[in-house]
C-alpha cells in the first residue's frame, strides 16, 4: 500500500524501521535505532560498535552477517546528530585528506 507523501512516517509502524535487521536474534531496525540513541544519550561521543549495541540488547552477535547494516544504521544515526550539514568526505577533503577530529 503506498503513502501519501504528505502524510507523516510515525517512527514504529513504518515498515523499513520494523525491519528485522538481525533474523538470528530477530532485532528490528527500530531497536537498534532506539539502542543508539540510548547509548548516544548517555555520552553522546561514545564509538559506537555493532557490539555494544548487541551489549545493550541483552543479545550477542551468532552470524554477524548483520554487522554491516548495524554499522550502517550507527553511521546514519551519527549523521543525524551531527550539528552542521557537513559530510565525512566534505571534512577530509578541506583537510587535505587527513581526518579532523
Amino acid at each position: 500500500m503506498a503513502r501519501c507523501p504528505s502524510e507523516p512516517v510515525l517512527r514504529h509502524c513504518c515498515p523499513v524501521r520494523t525491519m528485522i535487521v538481525c533474523h538470528c536474534n530477530i532485532v528490528t531496525r527500530t531497536e537498534i535505532e532506539d539502542t543508539i540513541d540510548a547509548l548516544l544519550a548517555s555520552d553522546p561521543y561514545l564509538r559506537l560498535t555493532p557490539g555494544m549495541v548487541y551489549r545493550d540488547l541483552g543479545r550477542r552477535g551468532r552470524c554477524c552477517g548483520c554487522f554491516p547494516a548495524i554499522v550502517a544504521i550507527i553511521v546514519a544515526a551519527m549523521e543525524a546528530r551531527r550539528p552542521s550539514s557537513t559530510s565525512s568526505a566534505d571534512l577530509l577533503r578541506c583537510s587535505g585528506g587527513v581526518p579532523v577530529e
